[in-house]
């Protein structure tokens, strides 16, 4: 993004306040262009508290002429004027197949997950590094009723062809050096809340016709117990990785207190010691067990 506007001659430009998704505003600066159809335009514009980044200014616009005077700014007009060639890998794909098998309040609780890992997949990339494999139709009206207001580009793959899969009974544990290495990651759309489904990405693997393609299972010390299980967790697990963070510490961010409890038992139950779960005291008193 700063290549690109300095390459435009631009090292000063105005922004509307935007939603934050990482560190760089620069960054949520293209997000918020891609997906919301901002161009930038020159005129005569005012702006206040700027951020400098990667040689460039970014002023928050104002109606007062008390600020800065700005020649560039980024206007609203439905459509993206930024042509950057944006990565295409990693890519994350979300296989829906299995929509018709969930009940209506797994399908909300899905709808949600998504709604989630687009957030999550913006801190790193952008919404096209997040594809839908056989989603249904009726999925895009309440992706757009969950989350009102909240502009997405979710394209769709045809086909799977190639990537690993991620899956709790895989056959392999994943690694940092896999997670780092892969292209393509494969995610099953799945929410089993009434447990009715025995090895349900093994199964969506043979339905949507990929069960070529080998199976990972992300473990905390050889063991899935206590390992985030939900879309969005997975999908961060994975960035987080791929950014520079050891797999364990990046397990260990993500998890709620639900799973670090439930592998605390599973600890204790072993009788093995559970300091490096780092519980907080509210999870301890819920675990209420002495030896923890």
């Amino acid at each position: 993004m700063a290549e690109y506007l300095r390459s435009k001659g631009i090292d000063s430009l105005g922004i509307k306040s935007i939603k934050r998704y990482s560190k760089s505003l620069l960054h949520d600066t293209l997000i918020h262009c891609l997906v919301n159809g901002f161009s930038i335009k020159e005129g005569d514009f005012f702006g206040l508290h700027p951020v400098q980044e990667m040689g460039v200014k970014l002023y928050y616009l104002s109606s007062s002429p008390s600020g800065e005077p700005l020649r560039y700014a980024l206007i609203k007009n439905g459509t993206c004027s930024i042509d950057l060639k944006l990565p295409e890998f990693p890519k994350f794909l979300i296989d829906m197949g299995l929509w018709s098998y969930l009940t209506e309040e797994e399908r909300t609780d899905l709808t949600r997950q998504l709604g989630l890992s687009l957030s999550v997949i913006r801190r790193y990339y952008w919404d096209g590094n997040l594809r839908l494999v056989n989603p249904p139709q009726d999925l895009f009206q309440l992706l757009r009723h969950m989350f009102k207001g909240f502009s997405f580009v979710l394209r769709t793959d045809e086909v799977v062809r190639e990537g690993i899969v991620l899956d709790p009974y895989g056959e392999y544990e994943i690694d940092e050096k896999t997670i780092r290495e892969a292209q393509t990651f494969i995610i099953g759309g799945i929410v089993d809340k009434g447990k009715r489904f025995d090895r349900a990405t093994e199964f969506l693997t043979r339905v949507s016709g990929y069960s070529h393609l080998k199976r990972y299972k992300i473990t905390l010390r050889s063991s899935v117990i206590g390992v985030p299980d939900r879309i969005n967790k997975v999908l961060e697990i994975l960035l987080m990785v791929r950014s520079g963070y050891a797999l364990e510490d990046a397990i260990l961010e993500t998890q709620t207190n639900s799973d670090k409890i439930a592998r605390a038992r599973f600890e204790v139950s072993k009788g093995r010691d559970t300091s490096w779960l780092r519980i907080d005291r509210k999870a301890l008193e819920k675990l209420g067990n002495k030896k923890v």
